[in-house]
């Protein structure tokens, strides 16, 4: 089940003290409804009784798909590592809530962030029009499938640009997939980014 605290802080604009629930985390299986709201950034907010201002507080979070054997743990630390193994779930660890966002959503489509990290890394130079040792650590979003696509944003100082890669062509990628997949084997916490993929490829 879901973890919940209390927690206060002072409002950022009129200094008011505003009570935060604070989910350390969320059953998205037994309580369906906290999905939307971590999608939505509307976790760990509350308005400020005084002036109104939506207040958030950043913190670990721990998310848990039972459904989809899944766990996604949110580490503000920089954690990469964790011996907590669990058989027969996928389990990740994040350093951003953007990227605990991105997780729920490559898991919500029939692929897994194996699969994202590759397409990121193969389509990153078209995306920025530059060659792959020219990479500077823009940021590559994945934001859902649709139409049969899956749509990303590039994240450059020439600013953001949307882009998408066919679903059908995905099993293509499969020899490189199994690879990356063999890094990270159920039971055991990775975190699957960039730097993960490139070392194991």
């Amino acid at each position: 089940m879901s973890l919940i605290t209390s927690h206060s802080v002072d409002c950022p604009c009129c200094g008011a003290g505003v009570s935060v629930p604070l989910y350390e985390s969320v059953n998205v299986s037994l309580e369906p409804a906290l999905k939307e709201r971590v999608l939505k950034r509307t976790l760990n907010c509350a308005d400020c009784p005084t002036c109104g201002e939506t207040v958030a507080v950043e913190a670990d979070l721990l998310y848990h798909d039972m459904q989809k054997q899944l766990m996604v743990w949110l580490r503000l630390d920089k954690l990469r590592e964790c011996q907590l193994p669990l058989q027969h779930h996928t389990l990740r660890i994040v350093h951003s809530y953007d990227a605990l966002i991105e997780k729920v959503l490559i898991y919500e489509t029939s692929l897994d962030d194996c699969v994202i990290e590759l397409l990121k890394y193969i389509l990153w130079p078209d995306a920025s029009g530059r060659k792959p040792e020219e990479y500077r650590g823009d940021e590559i979003r994945f934001t859902g499938e649709e139409g049969g696509d899956l749509s990303f944003l590039l994240f450059a100082p020439e600013g953001t640009k949307g882009f998408s890669f066919p679903k059908s062509e995905v099993p293509e990628l499969a020899p490189l997939v199994a690879k990356a997949r063999a890094n990270a084997p159920a039971g055991s916490w990775h975190v699957v980014d960039r730097d993960f993929l490139l070392a194991g490829l």
